[in-house]
């Protein structure tokens, strides 16, 4: 090849392309010598961010402030920690990349403004290079040089990445009890007699009160020990369980007027009158005449005691009228006496009569309900409320005296079969039996007046709050404002990273203040970063492109800079200001030192062992992940931890730490592709203008990555596009860990300690109580006793053996302090009692007699067939309260059949009865065998316990009231029909519902006897056998990994790994530069000796010309440009296409 065909050639020749007209003005030309300053260094830019660091500083203080105060910002959701967690992450990455420019121009401008201050030497000014290093390194070697806007900047960049870590730890959700926090609430109930009716008053709220104080059952919803209110609910349905409402209420409060009484006059009862069964037998009664100050009776009937073979102690209470001049109303008579027998007689030597006027008052009061089961959590009556005195219209003290007879009547038969406890007290009355379940007390406290009376005055306002709420009142449907207290998941502020985030904040402040004075501008006369600019301006200073005209390697270029000073100044230059570098040598010896090494080497822009870590690294963290990810999702999480204390940021912190290294090797990549990308179209050749006015290290990485796409710079865009995803990870890491109180399963076993009894307990005298608990279940829908539920009942468990499997010791919750239940499961045996139920035939029912002469009773034969010889239990009565009806509706249950032979224990009878001038009766009656069953969850291990006996228990049954006008129902139907809604009167009418029937029946029964058998059909073990289960222990906090947040990172580390993988090796870094072009020797080398810098390409002036005025004036148009070898003896860049060379291999 000759030497002309190596010369460089220009695309177009010098009479076709465009000449600019070197006399022409620019637009603007009254600015046309102003020095450059970036948009960014403006000062207007740095006061923006400046405040929006104030901002952000008040904002955290506010957030911490008021999340302190308020227990929290807000109430959120653990589906809703992406927003609270990636929103502040997000915010500070959109200021890191704008401040990112902040950083890149401090570091460009860095040795023009040192230069344009006064004459440096090439290490201070044309040799130096902020650009390329790690940023740490630049800020340090900036601050030795005491250039101290790069070490500010880099300094702010930093600061704002650790802002950014913290940020992802700024917020997080925990548990947190709110008081008092304002809410809707809704009134079910008001205080009225609209619903009143002294029929429909039964034992119900004299059970209500033997429930609570025997068996710690809570008072029934709207009531307490001593007060009925209008019961109310959240209308705020989302509150939660542990939710705690307050509203101000109207309270009903029953109160006596009392005063002392005297016995005046009695009557003895002949033991020995009453014939057959002997003393013990005998319950003798007396007229009493008892007279008060205010009232006096006339004789009365009183049975008080029980046994008089002995010296005896009773009490009980009565209702009578005044019957003395002028006197009126009715009384309620507490009384309490002592007897002493003397032969057949009996005498009292005791008697303490209490005569009480009852009365009510209305008034307001605080009452604490738990939203979930609307149990009393605390009531306080206001002192400064006004009371109402029988505020309720028809309600006054003769429907209170008439309503607590009828409870204590209706609860006479089960309260009297539980014993007292005190052989010292022979007959306490249902009044004293519930006062004596709620607080036992002794013989002598009945004698002693004030202890009497409060003995009296507790158990009278039980019963009657009872009364009020189910009787006094009718529904309502009203808001009124009220409070809650509830454990909330709330969106807390951490202070750690309040505090770390406003120190930060802080320091950008004072960043920023100070670069506003130490700001690198009014430097150059436009931006050196494009080529076309650098060219520009180098092409006023021949001086220094001469000297480095031909530089072959990096260590001959410092070499021919060394002893001069440089300078970077603005001349006048034929009447017009020109920008030159000029260089000064000490005894004006500018002579140029002998290159020692004339052989090329090769800068490569990043090295090998960056590009293999920063692809290896986000394969290895997506390794980890997924392990991390499956681990928590087979365990409910990675281990155990607490929410509280510092060790909560070990998760929050290092992984943000993590992906900020990712980051830092995904920029490395980048960075050198931006560095590198004009060289290698330069390299390619015949690149245009466009190519050397591009400088995408001052784009913003989205616009950069917009720009590469559009012009098909593929392999860039690849790179760019991992450092936009690269912020992604910052975001997502910061919900990549949160708390989460874990239900964690853990095998355990517990003992039991007790078994069944195969055979029951006593068929008949139970007298353990067990008739009253079931009536208290089915009567008043109360809670069912520990270890039974519904018809089952199970063995007792023993929490002290409770014992963890895994480590063969005895359990023991995470979390002492929690108040939160384990939850147990596991297979144990179960009781439950089975009636098989058959049809009797409607023609082995007869009427014997039906209601006549004014008699409203029916009597109906059941003929249970010849193999029942039965002597008692089989006549059935029914009465109703119209006998005239067209029809009644009735239902009866007997389990007292005696027999011989074989009759069913138990038979129910219902039907229809028409009026009594027919003889017939349309009834329907199953009757019932006892088989008890030992039941688990497996149903197929069901056995039978043949001979199992069970008491008695409709001789207990709580009279309970539901036959109103042509109904005529016992309690069992009664119970079936209002109590538990099982049946209505459609089953009862129609004979198909014949199975609806006998499965209200059956389930009725069975809750009933489930009560008698947890009493008395247990038990010791006949051996110790473990249950083995799984506890679910609620009280462990776990670190739970997000499966979002995982898949997220994952996703944005695989794109940045094949965005690496194109980068690297899709960019060609052998052989494209000989030296680092970051510095100005750097790049001055590249155009020293190019026709570039030649007037006839940039006539003067052209130094002041930012690329698009350039492009407007026509310089450059037309051109191509190469990066190579011209003649064989300078590499670098020049107009037309370089020669072909053997050196390149």
């Amino acid at each position: 090849m000759d030497a002309e065909q190596h010369q460089r050639k220009p695309f177009l020749s010098s009479m076709d392309r465009p000449v600019s007209d070197k006399t022409e003005k620019p637009r603007g030309a009254k600015d046309q010598f102003q020095m450059w300053t970036p948009i960014i260094l403006h000062p207007l830019v740095l006061i923006a961010f400046a405040i929006l660091f104030a901002i952000f500083l008040a904002v955290t203080e506010v957030l911490y402030q008021y999340s302190n105060k308020h227990q929290g910002l807000s109430t959120s959701d653990q589906k809703y920690h992406y927003l609270w967690t990636y929103a502040p992450t997000a915010v500070f990455l959109i200021v890191a990349g704008f401040w990112g420019q902040v950083e890149y121009r401090s570091k460009q401008l860095a040795p023009w403004h040192s230069m344009n201050q006064r004459a440096r030497p090439a290490s201070q000014s044309l040799l130096l290079d902020y650009i390329t290093p790690w940023n740490v390194i630049s800020m340090f070697r900036s601050m030795k040089n005491k250039h101290w806007a790069v070490g500010l900047s880099v300094l702010g960049s930093l600061l704002i990445t650790l802002l950014t870590v913290f940020s992802t730890g700024l917020f997080m959700l925990d548990s947190v009890r709110l008081q008092k926090i304002p809410t809707t609430l809704k009134a079910s109930a008001q205080f009225s007699s609209g619903g009143y009716d002294s029929k429909m008053v039964d034992g119900v709220p004299a059970l209500s009160v033997a429930g609570a104080g025997r068996f710690n059952l809570s008072y029934p919803t709207g009531t307490t020990d001593k007060y009925a209110f209008s019961p109310f609910n959240a209308s705020n349905t989302d509150l939660g369980t542990n939710t705690v409402i307050t509203g101000k209420v109207d309270l009903f409060s029953a109160q006596l007027e009392c005063e002392q009484g005297k016995l005046v006059n009695w009557t003895t009862y002949d033991i020995t009158a009453d014939g057959t069964g002997g003393p013990g037998f005998i319950q003798p009664s007396s007229d009493l005449t008892l007279s008060s100050p205010s009232c006096s009776t006339n004789p009365f009937q009183a049975s008080l005691f029980a046994i008089p073979s002995q010296n005896s102690t009773s009490a009980d209470v009565f209702f009578e009228n005044c019957t003395g001049n002028g006197q009126t109303g009715s009384r309620i008579i507490f009384v309490s006496a002592r007897l002493w027998t003397a032969g057949p007689k009996y005498a009292i030597s005791d008697m303490y009569p209490v005569f009480c006027k009852p009365t009510y008052t209305i008034s307001k009061g605080l009452v604490s309900l738990f939203a979930s089961n609307q149990s009393v959590a605390r009531l306080l009556p206001l002192a400064n409320e006004t009371s109402r005195s029988n505020a309720i219209p028809g309600i006054g003290s003769s429907e209170i005296i008439a309503s607590l007879n009828s409870s204590l009547v209706g609860a006479e038969k089960p309260v009297s079969l539980f014993p007292t406890g005190n052989t010292s007290i022979s007959h306490l009355g249902t009044l004293y039996r519930l006062a004596n379940m709620s607080s036992p007390f002794d013989a002598e406290s009945l004698f002693e007046p004030s202890s009497f009376q409060n003995i009296s005055i507790g158990a009278y306002q039980s019963i009657v709050a009872q009364i009020a709420r189910q009787h006094f009142m009718t529904p309502a449907d009203s808001q009124f404002t009220g409070t809650y207290s509830a454990t909330k998941q709330r969106l807390m502020v951490r202070e750690l990273s309040v505090r770390a985030m406003e120190a930060i904040l802080a320091a950008l402040i004072l960043v920023v203040a100070v670069m506003l004075v130490c700001r690198p501008v009014r430097s150059t006369p436009r931006d050196p970063g494009p080529l076309s600019g650098l060219a520009a301006i180098l092409s006023r200073s021949s001086h220094l492109t001469d000297r480095l005209d031909g530089t072959p390697n990096k260590k001959n270029m410092k070499a021919r800079l060394t002893g001069g000073l440089y300078v970077g100044e603005v001349i006048n230059q034929n009447g017009e200001k020109a920008f030159r570098i000029e260089a000064k040598y000490q005894g004006n010896n500018d002579s140029q030192p002998a290159d020692t090494d004339v052989t090329i080497s090769w800068w490569h822009s990043i090295s090998r062992w960056w590009q293999i870590v920063s692809i290896l690294l986000p394969i290895l963290i997506i390794a980890g992940l997924e392990a991390a990810y499956q681990e928590s999702h087979r365990h409910d999480g990675l281990g155990n931890i607490t929410s509280d204390g510092y060790i909560q940021y070990v998760w929050v912190y290092i992984p943000a730490l993590v992906m900020l290294l990712v980051r830092i090797f995904t920029n490395g990549i980048h960075s050198s592709s931006m560095i590198l990308q004009p060289y290698l179209e330069l390299k390619r050749g015949a690149a245009t203008a466009s190519s050397i006015m591009e400088n995408h290290l001052s784009k913003i990485t989205l616009y950069s990555f917009c720009c590469a796409l559009f012009k098909k710079q593929f392999v860039l865009a690849a790179s760019a596009l991992s450092v936009i995803i690269a912020p992604i990870l910052t975001i997502a890491v910061s919900g990549l860990y949160s708390t989460q109180d874990a239900t964690v399963p853990r095998p355990v076993s517990i003992m039991a300690s007790d078994s069944f009894n195969q055979h029951g307990g006593p068929a008949y005298g139970d007298e353990t109580g067990s008739p009253l608990i079931g009536s208290l279940i089915v009567a008043r829908n109360m809670s069912y006793p520990a270890w039974t539920h519904g018809e089952l009942i199970t063995p007792i468990l023993r929490e002290d053996t409770l014992t963890d499997l895994d480590g063969d010791i005895p359990y023991q919750p995470s979390n002492k302090t929690s108040d939160d239940s384990a939850l147990l499961d596991l297979t144990i045996p179960a009781l439950r009692v089975n009636a098989n139920c058959t049809a009797l035939p409607r023609e082995k029912i007869s009427l014997k007699q039906f209601p006549a002469g004014g008699s409203s009773k029916w009597e109906l034969q059941m003929h249970l067939g010849p193999d029942c010889r039965a002597y008692s239990g089989t006549t059935m009565t029914v009465q109703s309260d119209n006998p005239n009806a067209t029809q009644t509706v009735f239902g009866q249950f007997t389990d007292y059949i005696a027999f011989f032979g074989d009759c069913p224990p138990m038979a129910v009878l219902y039907g229809t009865l028409t009026p009594n001038n027919s003889t017939s009766a349309s009834t329907d009656s199953p009757a019932n065998r006892l088989q008890i069953q030992s039941m688990t969850v497996d149903e197929s291990t069901m056995k039978p316990f043949p001979g199992f006996t069970v008491p008695g228990f409709t001789s207990s049954m709580p009279n309970i009231t539901n036959s109103a006008g042509n109904n005529a129902f016992d309690s069992f139907f009664s119970i079936m029909m209002s109590n538990q809604a099982t049946l209505n009167t459609s089953d009862i009418v129609n004979p198909d519902a014949m199975p609806s029937v006998i499965n209200a029946t059956q389930h009725l029964y069975r809750v009933l006897v489930a009560q008698y058998l947890n009493v008395d059909a247990r038990t010791a073990p006949t051996a110790s056998i473990p249950y083995n289960g799984t506890l679910s222990d609620p009280t462990r906090v776990r670190l739970v990994q997000s499966e979002i947040s995982t898949r997220i990172l994952e996703g944005c580390l695989a794109a940045m790994t094949i965005c690496s993988l194109i980068a690297v090796f899709g960019t060609r870094t052998r052989k494209i530069l000989p030296i680092n072009p970051c510095s100005i020797a750097g790049a001055t080398t590249l155009l020293a000796g190019s026709d570039i810098l030649k007037s006839d390409i940039f006539p003067p002036g052209s130094e002041w010309y930012n690329d698009k005025e350039m492009t407007r004036r026509g310089i450059l148009n037309g051109l191509i440009f190469g990066l190579g070898w011209w003649d064989r003896k300078r590499y670098g860049i020049d107009i037309g296409k370089p020669a072909e060379t053997l050196c390149d291999g």
